[in-house]
């Protein structure tokens, strides 16, 4: 397009009334608009302030990717289809050509824009809201599209030449950042079938304007929508918003032409195709250049850059000529199998700001989620490479009447007579409808328990469903079949039950309590049905209020907890080992959500450590996915069991859990240490037949010393196979002062030359020995005296509540208290400040102890 004008986008489009009267979250009115001149000069995009990240921002964003999730799994008990977790509902696609202009100032020229040239490009029309609403009610719709061809370095390190855009149909947006999103989003997961009862509460907010304008927008064609990208993005060396504004004159004609209420319930998709079949569409693409940061804020785009002050120019026109954009194969094909993530594209065109920092992770865990359940594997997912991937082109879509579209086409009919019923009665026949679906065989599957409160009818009831359909549903897409439990309800009611069981902390007293017990097991009742004989001795019984009580009447300020053996090896007589692993992988989830639900309810007492379905490694690395990505919930670090089926952690079957937990610790703020508790358990071996035997040659009870044993083996499978040399970020806390591993260290060491040096360097800087069981102040000196591990290196433990009624618990914390060998200092750096030390930055409570 040689010569082309570079224009202003007209403002005609706009129609949105009273936006430069946005009240934003803090009540102060919205920046733009004064009287003062723009500066005329463009701020680069990695200026100081262009970009501020809260502290708290990534937990945040995680828990705004779960919520849409959910929305996702919702939407699937009603359409028994996983949609997107947003502009979910399809209203065509089409393809055609996306055209640089030549002669661009510097300024525009930049990124994808430097240069001249004709793209190939493909784009679908959407409806954004979270669930499948009527077209003819007022909503806000998008576009996003891919363009082929595209040189330069990705973001995401991709060879794909394709930069994504993505666009919505007003320019400023209600998810404003990570926190109103997440309080707008709660409030819909609150009211997913009483929309009015929404509606209400988001028109009651400081932020009503934007909070309300989805509903408030022109009810207008697609083709004669503007569309604004809200957030803004690097161009090239700049920064800036952009636009898609309609450009032929048939479009513009269309600008005043709304959809009626009487219009039938598919009239968007339905006029869209006549309109492409009939004309050429076009549209001018356009940049907005960032000039004034106090007036185009980066972070909250609940603000609009005002057009008139700071103006959109054409950089491009994208144009499709006259084609069906209803094609049953093109939309399936978009819906199910591809992604427009604005992440996927060139390092110059990086999105900036706190709502792209959201959709960067929520996108990405939509479309997983989405693959999931629809049957698809990972590799199924499809980053078409050009036109020649789309399928489908030039099949004729079939046109299908409603026969009765009166009944459902208007939204007094499909929306007021039923939602706005806000009685009793009518709430009952939403709910009603709604656990129909969820009863349906297909939800089965992802909802096999259902929920306990079909109707909550408070905000506990409503904690505890959400608990209960998060744990099913993630089970689910995590692949993990918990009915082949036979005690999974009841397992996930007492998980769901602990907050409103919770007990009164004033009957315990902590105020001179300091010391953290690093070595304690919880022991649901459904766990200890398991195995009621633990290591030869019954499983004592625990429950959160004895464990509190004991920790209040022995100074322990915090206590980190993990599953004991077995762990989620408690199916070791089960003969078919497929079956056996199913059942392994459900007991780790459900242990570990009860670990984890327990610690989000007493953070200031409890922390835990996730246990893995192991042996089977790479289930297991999904499972610590799903642990960490918890928020605020998160595990401290992994629990391991000296065998798993007859496998000691120094197998090469485990490297690459070793390899996940070594890159986490890299990608760790604070002191990028994970933690790996080493716990012992019964030696097993596993037959050639599969068939696993317990090969404790002893008749005594493993607990007498078979245990210390086993400590041994595992450091030394650690040791042999260099697992504890080759991955350096991973401490590795050893039970009971190492076991038998002291009295025989020299000796094993002999048959590594190569590697003895730098294993006594890790035994003395990167084990952690705890004092459980009878370790003071006897057992110790074969760690300080025989192998001369540091007083640093030592932590303290009780094996609560295993430990009461073997040994003398409290005259094992007395031998530490009141050993004449070590100072106070020392007493104190074992009791408490070197497992500060070990987590620090992990344990918040911990984090704020003081000398």
């Amino acid at each position: 397009m040689s010569g082309t004008k570079i224009e202003t986008c007209p403002m005609g489009y706009h129609r949105i009334e009273n936006i430069h009267n946005g009240r934003v979250a803090s009540g102060t009115i919205k920046a733009g608009g004064q009287d003062k001149k723009a500066p005329g000069t463009y701020i680069k995009w990695n200026a100081p302030g262009v970009e501020h990240i809260p502290d708290d921002e990534e937990e945040k964003i995680k828990q705004v990717s779960a919520q849409f999730n959910r929305f996702q799994m919702m939407n699937f008990n009603e359409h028994m289809h996983c949609l997107r977790g947003t502009h979910l509902k399809t209203q065509g696609c089409v393809m055609g050509k996306f055209t640089v202009h030549d002669n661009l100032p510097e300024h525009l020229a930049q990124g994808m824009f430097a240069k001249p040239g004709t793209y190939d490009v493909i784009m679908r029309y959407s409806s954004l809201t979270p669930k499948i609403l009527p077209d003819n009610l007022a909503a806000p719709r998008g576009i996003g599209m891919k363009v082929f061809g595209i040189e330069g370095e990705k973001i995401w390190g991709e060879d794909k030449k394709t930069q994504d855009w993505t666009f919505n149909n007003y320019p400023v947006l209600e998810l404003r950042d990570p926190q109103t999103t997440y309080d707008i989003a709660d409030a819909l997961e609150r009211n997913w079938n009483d929309l009015p009862t929404f509606a209400d509460e988001q028109s009651k907010r400081v932020d009503a304007d934007v909070a309300t304008l989805g509903g408030q927008l022109p009810k207008q064609h697609m083709v004669a929508m503007p569309e604004y990208s809200q957030s803004a993005y690097r161009h090239g060396a700049y920064v800036a918003k952009y636009g898609v504004f309609p450009a032929s004159q048939f479009q513009k004609d269309l600008e005043n032409t709304e959809v009626k209420d009487s219009d039938p319930i598919n009239i968007l998709s339905q006029t869209l195709r006549t309109h492409h079949l009939n004309n050429t569409i076009s549209y001018s693409f356009c940049a907005q250049l960032l000039q004034d940061l106090t007036e185009q804020p980066i972070d909250d785009i609940g603000i609009e850059w005002d057009p008139k002050k700071y103006p959109f120019e054409q950089i491009a026109t994208i144009e499709f000529p006259p084609q069906d954009s209803w094609l049953p194969e093109f939309r399936t094909w978009w819906d199910d199998r591809i992604t427009v993530n604005s992440w996927h594209g060139l390092k110059e065109h990086q999105p900036l700001g706190s709502t792209n920092r959201m959709r960067r992770v929520v996108y990405a865990e939509s479309r997983k989620l989405r693959l999931k359940v629809n049957g698809y594997k990972e590799g199924d997912y499809v980053e078409p490479e050009g036109l020649g991937d789309v399928p489908a082109k030039g099949v004729e879509a079939p046109q299908l009447d409603l026969k009765y579209q009166s009944a459902v086409t208007t939204a007094g009919a499909a929306y007021d007579n039923d939602n706005n019923n806000n009685s009793d009665q009518g709430r009952l026949q939403r709910s009603a409808r709604h656990n129909k679906h969820c009863n349906m065989t297909n939800i089965m599957e992802a909802y096999p328990y259902g929920k306990p409160y079909p109707t909550p009818s408070n905000g506990t009831q409503h904690d505890e469903n959400k608990l209960w359909m998060q744990i099913q549903y993630e089970a689910y897409v995590d692949g993990i079949d918990l009915t082949v439990l036979p005690f999974a309800k009841e397992a996930i009611a007492s998980i769901t039950s602990l907050a409103s069981n919770a007990v009164d902390m004033q009957e315990f007293d902590f105020s001179t309590s300091r010391r953290v017990d690093t070595h304690t097991h919880p022991i649901p009742d459904w766990f200890r049905a398991l195995e009621l004989n633990a290591a030869g001795r019954a499983t004592p019984s625990w429950n959160v209020s004895s464990h509190l009580k004991f920790m209040s009447e022995h100074s322990i300020a915090h206590s980190v907890l993990c599953i004991s053996t077995p762990q989620a090896n408690a199916f070791l007589t089960e003969k078919d080992e497929a079956l056996r692993k199913k059942k392994t992988l459900a007991l780790a989830r459900l242990l570990n959500c009860f670990a984890a639900e327990l610690c989000r309810i007493y953070p200031e007492r409890f922390s835990w450590m996730a246990i893995m379905p192991l042996p089977h490694v790479q289930e297991s690395i999904t499972e610590l996915k799903r642990m960490f990505g918890m928020v605020g919930r998160q595990p401290v670090g992994v629990g391991v069991l000296t065998n798993h089926e007859g496998l000691y952690p120094g197998d090469p079957a485990f490297d690459p859990l070793w390899v996940f937990l070594q890159e986490r610790a890299g990608k760790a703020e604070g002191s990028g240490k994970e933690v790996v508790f080493v716990h012992p358990t019964e030696p097993i071996i596993k037959l050639d037949d599969g068939r696993l035997i317990n090969s404790r040659p002893s008749p005594l009870r493993s607990g007498l010393g078979e245990f210390y044993f086993e400590t041994a083996r595992a450091i030394s499978s650690l040791t042999a196979s260099s697992t504890i040399v080759t991955y350096p970020s991973l401490h590795f806390r050893i039970s009971h002062g190492a076991g038998a591993f002291p009295d025989i260290s020299e000796r094993f060491l002999l048959g590594f030359p190569e590697i003895s040096s730098a294993a006594r360097e890790a035994y003395k800087s990167r084990f952690w020995y705890d004092s459980a069981g009878p370790v003071w102040p006897n057992q110790i000196k074969g760690l300080t005296d025989g192998m001369g591990i540091p007083i640093r290196q030592m932590v303290f433990g009780t094996d609560y509540p295993y430990g009461i009624g073997f040994w003398d618990v409290d005259a094992n914390i007395n031998g530490l208290a009141w050993s004449g060998e070590l100072g106070f200092e020392e007493k104190e750096m074992v009791f408490w400040a070197n497992a500060k030390e070990l987590w620090s930055g992990r344990i918040g409570v911990l984090d704020r102890m003081e000398k």
